[in-house]
């Protein structure tokens, strides 16, 4: 339901109960519409408390996606090392192994991935 609908309903109401004061052949029809227009009032404060925490929970859900694709970058690092090291373990590889072993910075070691890699691709 649009809150400016809500708003109009409000309006209305109270119209109506201001409209039929000192008519004392209206009493119930204008208490009716005085609840009623209190009732839309608690509706609306209602309304707007629920899409302030729908917002804050797709600002709670966006961080959650942003730490679900970092991890998941993560994952797939950690699988491509798995998978150097298997190939590694599985085979004969001694040259490439005596290199990883004395090179262990930074830069080696992305260097001793990448002659990893590109001998994983040769048959």
């Amino acid at each position: 339901m649009e809150l400016a609908y809500i708003d109009m309903l409000i309006r209305n109401a109270r119209a109506v109960y201001a409209a039929t004061e000192g008519d004392d052949s209206l009493v119930m029809a204008r208490d009716d519409y005085r609840v009623m227009a209190n009732a839309l009032v608690q509706l609306r404060e209602r309304i707007a408390a629920l899409e302030a925490e729908r917002a804050d929970l797709i600002k709670i859900n966006n961080k959650w996606a942003g730490e679900w694709d970092a991890m998941r970058e993560e994952r797939n690092a950690l699988k491509q090392d798995a998978e150097r090291y298997r190939w590694l373990r599985d085979a004969d590889h001694e040259r490439i192994i005596f290199a990883a072993h004395y090179e262990r910075s930074s830069a080696a070691s992305s260097t001793v991935d990448a002659a990893i890699d590109a001998a994983r691709e040769k048959p």
